[in-house]
């Protein structure tokens, strides 16, 4: 497949425009918060309070996607970004031991608690990576494009004058 026809694919993919344009920034916020909000509070038998836990993982979420990821990841400081995870995970472990979000009876698995932390930093990190990439590409492409326009152009420029000097010293019959 030809490097036009995979473009045109991901820009003609309904997929891929939703997870990349920046049209669709508000639909993907809200996806979000609704599938992070229904499985919060269609879990009332463990939760005590889905609120709070609705407020940790958005925060933890968007902390991740806009400050971690670009702070960290895009520079290429990975030992950064895995000391400021398991900052979080140690923080959340705190957290969790002295508010306990869940009800009473139920203590705060943190071994539970900690692989859904890092489930979703790996999803919020992995969708902002997956976009980045995406937007390399498209840019990669243009450029392309561009230096090929820009090189039919000099060729051009090159042919016309000499079109014109054999025009102009040829004898005319």
């Amino acid at each position: 497949m030809n490097d036009l026809t995979r473009q045109q694919l991901i820009s003609e993919n309904v997929l891929f425009r939703f997870l990349v344009s920046p049209d669709h920034r508000v639909y993907r916020h809200l996806l979000l918060i609704v599938s992070i909000g229904t499985v919060l509070y269609n879990s009332p038998s463990v939760i005590a309070s889905p609120t709070t836990i609705f407020v940790y993982f958005i925060v933890l979420f968007y902390v991740n996607m806009y400050v971690l990821v670009p702070k960290f990841l895009f520079r290429n400081k990975n030992l950064e970004y895995c000391l400021a995870v398991i900052s979080i995970l140690i923080l959340m472990a705190v957290c969790g031991y002295f508010f306990n979000p869940f009800n009473r009876e139920n203590e705060l698995n943190i071994p539970l608690f900690s692989f859904l932390t890092l489930l979703l930093l790996a999803a919020s990190s992995s969708i902002k990576l997956f976009q980045e990439g995406m937007m390399d590409k498209q840019l990669i492409h243009d450029l392309e494009q561009s230096r090929t326009y820009a090189e039919l152009e000099q060729l051009k420029n090159q042919i016309n004058p000499h079109f014109c000097l054999i025009c102009l010293t040829m004898p005319m019959c």
